[in-house]
């Protein structure tokens, strides 16, 4: 039962939390200068957004008039204290007082204001705040500290900034298109405008300048003052990629262009273009690749295992030699050291002698060594035409040969056999023929002969 009654206690608590507290404001006072009028519109737009917040109900200035009337309270223009405050609050019957004052130093506008229990008496918060710009931009100031006294989120307000200023911006290169907040600067007709350009009338607060002109860009944040003429220099150039650059062992200087830009593993910033980025160290071969950045695509990185030095000597007997390292000529005489790259190249020896073979040899390079050639003489190889000149008359000499022993053999057979008889020798040299024929002619009335010896020679088939 008793949990029961705890429990509507609670609830009922919680529902008396919630309702509207009744509040009254009584009019700022006016200091540094301003206007009652001014400041008295300001109270009244600061009633209204108590309203707003939907945790007051507020009295009205009218109705606190005809109240305090009625009980005879003369509401004087000094009446700004607690005490004062809480005094009214009690003969209007409202829970809370709100009081405060607003003033101007210079074209800073201050104000404070004060939240009292008129039960208690206490102070049950206090709000100050700073302004710079015209009075316009004051009500979300005030809009701000309502939304405190109401123990709601407060919610950034930007001021409306009334106050003007100039700058005269130029850059290098000239002729560039004018960006200011995002916005392109343009003339009536839409044309843009381009620097060096004087613009005048911009708001006394901060703004991006940014500047384009092709690829080329620049940007800037200023904070114009209140009447300033502010003189805005820019200088354009390519905008940047973030790039990453590593390497094995670390420590390797990072060249762009020639230039160096930092040291490994770091990220550096990449104008878009082609370039050529290097990586050095000491004692190792430099690592060099050719890169392109283009904005929008995907971030690019180098990764390079740098390689050790090696030196390599090479020593050719004769020294008169043209001497190749992976095709590049290195010498025109030895001894040549070089310092390479450790892993496989390729070496090629030129004798400046012709009558000296060249050498062609892949090595593997792991340490500091020295090769040594002894270049050897070419070998002799025959001239093609003065062979089949040899060949030709080399079967002449064969074919007169056998004829004479077959003349001298028919001569001892022509009495008992007539006719003719063919000889047909066929020598083939360097692809090219040679052939001798010898025709022995014998009389006779036998072997198919017609007549006497030497008539009836028959012709010969030459054999296809």
């Amino acid at each position: 039962m008793q949990k029961i009654i705890l429990f509507l206690i609670l609830q009922v608590s919680a529902l008396l939390a919630q309702e509207p507290k009744a509040v009254a404001v009584l009019d700022f006072q006016a200091s540094g200068g301003l206007q009652t009028s001014e400041v008295a519109t300001l109270t009244g737009r600061f009633r209204s957004i108590l309203v707003n917040t939907g945790k007051f109900t507020v009295l009205e200035r009218d109705k606190m008039s005809d109240l305090l009337k009625q009980q005879n309270f003369n509401l004087s223009d000094n009446c700004n204290s607690a005490e004062c405050a809480v005094q009214i609050g009690q003969l209007l019957g409202v829970e809370q007082m709100i009081a405060g004052d607003i003033g101007k130093l210079g074209a800073t506008w201050t104000i404070d204001l004060r939240q009292i229990d008129v039960e208690t008496g206490k102070i049950i918060l206090t709000k100050s705040k700073d302004f710079k710009g015209e009075i316009d931009g004051m009500l979300g100031v005030m809009k701000d500290i309502a939304n405190e006294f109401a123990g709601l989120k407060t919610e950034a307000v930007e001021p409306v900034i009334t106050a003007k200023g100039d700058i005269y911006l130029t850059s290098s290169p000239a002729g560039a298109q004018i960006f200011i907040d995002g916005k392109m600067f343009t003339d009536d007709k839409k044309a843009a405008l381009l620097t060096p350009r004087m613009i005048e009338g911009l708001s006394a607060t901060k703004h991006t300048i940014e500047l384009k002109s092709g690829e080329m860009i620049a940007k800037r944040e200023i904070d114009l003052k209140a009447n300033d003429l502010m003189n805005v220099e820019l200088k354009l150039s390519l905008p940047t990629v973030t790039m990453k650059f590593i390497s094995s062992p670390l420590g390797a200087d990072i060249l762009l262009d020639g230039q160096k830009i930092g040291v490994t593993p770091s990220v550096q910033e990449i104008p878009v273009g082609n370039h050529t980025a290097k990586l050095t160290l000491a004692n190792y071969a430099d690592y060099s690749e050719e890169i392109t950045i283009r904005l929008g695509e995907p971030a690019k990185s180098i990764s390079a295992q740098l390689l050790k030095n090696v030196k390599l000597t090479i020593v050719t007997d004769p020294p008169e030699a043209r001497i190749y390292i992976d095709d590049a000529l290195r010498a025109s005489a030895s001894p040549l050291t070089v310092t390479l790259p450790e892993g496989n190249h390729v070496v090629l020896i030129k004798p400046i002698k012709t009558t000296l073979e060249e050498i062609n040899r892949a090595i593997n390079l792991t340490i500091d060594q020295q090769l040594d050639f002894k270049l050897k003489k070419r070998k002799a190889v025959p001239d093609e035409a003065a062979a089949l000149a040899a060949a030709q008359l080399q079967a002449q000499k064969d074919a007169e040969r056998l004829r004479k022993r077959d003349q001298q053999s028919e001569q001892a057979s022509s009495s008992k056999s007539g006719g003719v008889k063919w000889w047909v020798w066929a020598l083939g040299i360097g692809g090219a023929g040679v052939a001798a024929a010898v025709i022995l002619g014998g009389g006779g009335s036998g072997g198919g002969g017609n007549g006497s010896a030497g008539e009836g020679i028959p012709t010969p088939a030459w054999p296809n």
